[in-house]
């Protein structure tokens, strides 16, 4: 029945996309480099804590304070972007492949039903905080060394950089994405 196969093809997918999200996470970094950043940002996030040297850190863990917001920022964005969108995708194909191979006109009717009703709608406001945080972890990362040797003009082109950046991230992670996970339900279906 069509229940079944439906649940047949998601569970998978959902599972499948469950570990590309952890495999992100895990690339990223290893989790005691994760504490580290996290220990060092939250010390180092009173001003008058910055300026005492009597703690002993080592300088390069003060100099990589910003790296855990920075890395979550990347990271933990796109990933989840990659998953939302790539996932969307995949079960909009899924929809239409089952759509052309049913043979009855009633279940291509309540197949094109569904497909009406799985609206794009409610990823907007994920895609543009997952870009905003893309955006912003890049900048924010060129600010911390640069932010005072530059003029305003290279920091607005830099910022446009930044933007078309998040873009390109976006785009290239995404269609590799849903490559991968069309490629495994070619292969499983």
């Amino acid at each position: 029945s069509y229940q079944s196969m439906t649940v047949d093809l998601y569970a998978p997918l959902m599972v499948l996309m469950l570990l590309f999200s952890l495999l992100f996470l895990l690339l990223s970094c290893s989790c005691s480099h994760l504490w580290d950043q996290y220990r060092s940002a939250a010390e180092l996030a009173n001003p008058g804590r910055e300026n005492d040297i009597s703690g002993g850190q080592d300088p390069t863990s003060l100099l990589a304070r910003f790296d855990f917001q920075l890395s979550q920022a990347t990271t933990s964005s796109l990933g989840q972007f990659c998953v939302q969108f790539g996932g969307y995708l995949v079960i909009l194909y899924i929809l239409h492949t089952g759509k052309r191979s049913s043979a009855g006109q009633d279940s291509q009717e309540k197949i094109q039903e569904k497909i009406d009703s799985f609206s794009f709608s409610s990823l907007w406001f994920s895609i543009l905080g997952s870009g905003l945080s893309l955006t912003v972890g890049q900048y924010s990362a060129f600010m911390i060394q640069h932010g005072h040797g530059i003029t305003l003009d290279q920091r607005v082109v830099y910022f446009l950089a930044c933007i078309f950046n998040t873009m390109a991230m976006m785009t290239t992670t995404v269609v590799f994405f849903t490559m991968i996970i069309l490629m495994c339900f070619v292969y499983i279906g």
